[in-house]
């Protein structure tokens, strides 16, 4: 069963106390990011509200990180703004997950600035944080990303292996969805290492996961 699935089903559960379903909808919304825009919209304000309703502050600060998300490409200054407020305040509250996940967000707004060196430095801090709370599936995420900055500064070995790992943890815990995208990250550090016929092996596999996860010819892109 996907992550989505078990979130869904979880979900039904008429039982959920109202924090408790309140961080399942934050985490299905995380999922939806790039399955369905508008639903993670839809869900994340939906949870967001109710956080604010019931002065649940963690959902408040959540709802925080979901703004920042939609704001991200026209306001990306006021972005980094809420990320750091919600760093600030989980790092207050011993809220160690949420400030993981803040950390790489803040990485990744960084990298986008320029500032590789402390971009790098936010992103192997939030992954060294999920590891230690075992969000194995926040950390794919993040290594996926710090794949990505290694593969811009040409640092291919470096980017397959991060890949790799990320690949790894989904097979591990038998989960499709981001998995083409570690394929084609390692494809694509392949090619630039030389390994012509390995690379079109998994770029391959992107291709025949995608038309499954997908039900689409498109691959998911590296960037």
């Amino acid at each position: 069963m996907r992550r989505k699935d078990k979130l869904e089903k979880a979900l039904a559960d008429p039982g959920l106390k109202p924090e408790k379903k309140i961080d399942l909808q934050f985490e299905l919304a995380r999922e939806l990011f790039s399955l369905d825009p508008q639903k993670m919209k839809d869900l994340s304000e939906e949870a967001a509200e109710s956080a604010f309703e019931m002065g649940y502050k963690k959902g408040m600060q959540e709802g925080k990180i979901f703004t920042a998300w939609s704001t991200w490409s026209d306001d990306i200054k006021h972005a980094l703004k809420l990320f750091n407020e919600v760093h600030d305040w989980a790092e207050n509250n011993n809220e160690k997950v949420l400030m993981g996940e803040t950390k790489s967000s803040i990485g990744i707004l960084l990298w986008s600035f320029g500032n590789y060196d402390r971009g790098l430095k936010y992103c192997n801090d939030s992954l060294k944080i999920l590891r230690r709370e075992g969000k194995w599936y926040n950390a794919v995420w993040v290594l996926t990303s710090l794949g990505n900055f290694y593969y811009d500064l040409e640092h291919y070995t470096e980017s397959k292996s991060v890949f790799e790992e990320a690949l790894e943890l989904l097979e591990q815990h038998d989960e499709t969805y981001d998995l083409s995208r570690c394929y084609n990250g390692i494809a694509n550090n392949l090619l630039k290492l030389g390994n012509l016929d390995e690379s079109l092996v998994y770029r391959k596999m992107a291709l025949r996961l995608s038309k499954k996860v997908w039900r689409s010819d498109k691959t998911v892109a590296l960037n």
